[in-house]
């Protein structure tokens, strides 16, 4: 089966031809499972994975790669099928070499952080981890530190793979967070931070 990762919008030939080329390359493990697709002015990414399987940060990182090596002559977006995030190919560079020196993924052009007035969630994590994970608070005042805590946590899950239930996590001053977990036997799982 295909999950299909991202869209490059718009199409161009030239965009098409530097990726097809870009698969040639022995460069990144994604290359022998990446699939092209051209509906309309849209070209998809997509990787061959079974039907239950998460996906891996790995891959959404080989498939920034691949699309990076053609950024001179792709002028499109990348939007993430998982989160409709939108990354110019032409910041994906920038992205990659962050990556490189802090080891932490760009979590912000990977998943959205939907804020709210008394809950942040996110939306795209869901497919990395097994649900989505929100804060709530009551006091309008805790919203900055509760987006910070959010994107913490957020990244925390998506380089482990996982939120452990038998794990205690922290917020910046030393404080453990308090998770409260909903739909466990559930599709829609929701870890939620309460503030």
């Amino acid at each position: 089966m295909i999950k299909w990762l991202a869209q490059l919008v718009p199409w161009t030939a030239a965009c098409e031809d530097a990726l097809t080329q870009g698969l040639k390359r022995p460069v990144v493990d994604l290359q022998d499972r990446l699939h092209i697709k051209r509906l309309g002015t849209v070209l998809w990414l997509g990787a061959e994975s079974d039907d239950e399987e998460l996906l891996h940060l790995s891959t959404v990182r080989q498939a920034m790669q691949i699309v990076d090596q053609c950024a001179a002559e792709c002028t499109a977006v990348m939007r993430w099928a998982f989160s409709s995030v939108r990354v110019s190919v032409s910041e994906l560079a920038p992205l990659l070499r962050r990556w490189d020196e802090t080891s932490e993924p760009p979590i912000l052009s990977i998943i959205d952080l939907q804020i709210g007035d008394a809950q942040h969630m996110t939306n795209g994590l869901r497919v990395f981890i097994g649900h989505e994970i929100a804060a709530r608070f009551a006091d309008e005042n805790k919203s900055r530190d509760a987006a910070r805590s959010l994107a913490r946590l957020s990244r925390y899950a998506l380089i482990h793979g996982r939120i452990d239930p038998s794990i205690e996590y922290h917020l910046l001053d030393g404080h453990p967070l308090d998770l409260e977990w909903t739909g466990a036997e559930e599709p829609e799982k929701l870890v939620t931070i309460v503030l």
